[in-house]
This record gives C-alpha cells, sequence and structure tokens, in this order.
C-alpha cells in the first residue's frame, strides 16, 4: 500500500506533530468509528480515491481539501463498530501470523548457522 494509515488511542495528553504529508483525522466518534475510516481508506476503492487525490511531481502531496471531499460508506455507528470488531480481530491474528512467520525464519535460520 502506498499509504499508511493507523488509528491512535488516547495520547494521555500527549502532543502529536504532523510532518511531512502526515495528516491528523480527529472524527466525531459518535458519528463516525475511527477504525472505519481507517478500513475505508485502506480498501481498494479507498486507496484508489486517495490516489486521484494525489497532487505534485516528485513529491506527491493529498491537499487537505481533498481529505475533506472524500465520502465514506453510509452505515450506522452499530454497524461500523461491529466492523471494527471483526477487523481488529483480523488484524491481531494478522499480526500473531507475522510474529510465528518470523520466529520460524529464526529457526531455519540458527538450523542452517548449526550446519
Amino acid at each position: 500500500r502506498p499509504f499508511k494509515i493507523a488509528v491512535i488511542g488516547d495520547m494521555d495528553g500527549r502532543k502529536v506533530l504532523p510532518v511531512g504529508n502526515m495528516y491528523i483525522i480527529r472524527p466525531d466518534k459518535t458519528k463516525v468509528n475511527p477504525y472505519f475510516i481507517k478500513a475505508c481508506l485502506e480498501s481498494t476503492t479507498g486507496t484508489a480515491v486517495l490516489n486521484s487525490l494525489l497532487t505534485g511531481g516528485t513529491v506527491q502531496i493529498i491537499t487537505v481539501e481533498g481529505l475533506k471531499g472524500i465520502g465514506l460508506p453510509n452505515w450506522s455507528i452499530d454497524d461500523q463498530d461491529d466492523m471494527e470488531e471483526a477487523y481488529t480481530d483480523l488484524l491481531y491474528d494478522l499480526e500473531k501470523q507475522r510474529t510465528k512467520f518470523k520466529t520460524m525464519l529464526d529457526e531455519v535460520s540458527c538450523f542452517l548457522d548449526n550446519i
């Protein structure tokens, strides 16, 4: 994926300084689930929309106006929350598999080092 999208939880009063081509979106959580936004932007359609908003030559950016113009599917907040649960479960499982894969690679490397 050409874009990095993250959901950051409570920062306990700490500040985040966006640099480069980084944007902070603070949604009204009573209207839209942050993980719903993340999933929509990471989807095939969302990535295509983000790509279509890129401007500039060597260093491409997305304008704030472009971001504001992105539409999201009209899901109820309850459906968005259900999607978050399924999505975060999948992300958790994916991370467990990545960790397992890295451990297995390390074991193979160790095995080969002992030959």
